[in-house]
């Protein structure tokens, strides 16, 4: 369909931009590299996912959330160290109302069996209504032993 872009065709054309070397100031690819992460994410190409995510990250190093979904993806894998780098560059690129990345966060001590520091975080993600659920439900399990 003319006028259609195909964000596989713009994903490899921006790709090959960036093999060349070129460092370029912000200039819109890290969102469209989040978008790609995230089109990947919903697919389950987690792998293929946290290229993109460290792309945006390339572009704009205070994308915190490319960073959090990165943590994310990461955690579906199992990668559970690298979601907690992840994780804590985001918290520490915005620490307050990043209740995504603490959950996360949470989520990658609770699989290195980090279970006061895994508490921790998701006592902070709880804070935030959108996560208050999720995070109370992992609190009761590590309570539980699980």
């Amino acid at each position: 369909i003319k006028g259609v872009i195909d964000p596989y065709k713009v994903g490899t054309t921006i790709q090959e931009g960036i093999g060349s070397g070129v460092k370029r100031a912000k200039s819109g690819f890290e969102k469209a590299y989040e978008n790609l992460g995230s089109i990947y994410t919903i697919k389950g190409e987690h792998s293929t996912a946290i290229i993109n995510y460290k792309l945006a990250v390339q572009y704009d190093e205070t994308s915190f959330q490319a960073l959090s979904k990165m943590a994310s993806s990461y955690n579906y894998l199992k990668e559970f160290s690298n979601a907690k780098i992840a994780a804590i560059e985001s918290i520490d690129i915005k620490p307050k109302r990043n209740a995504f990345a603490y959950f996360e966060l949470g989520v990658a001590e609770k699989g290195m069996g980090n279970i006061v520091a895994a508490k921790s975080a998701f006592e902070k993600a709880s804070k935030d209504k959108k996560y208050r659920k999720s995070a109370k439900y992992e609190l009761t399990l590590i309570e539980k032993g699980m």
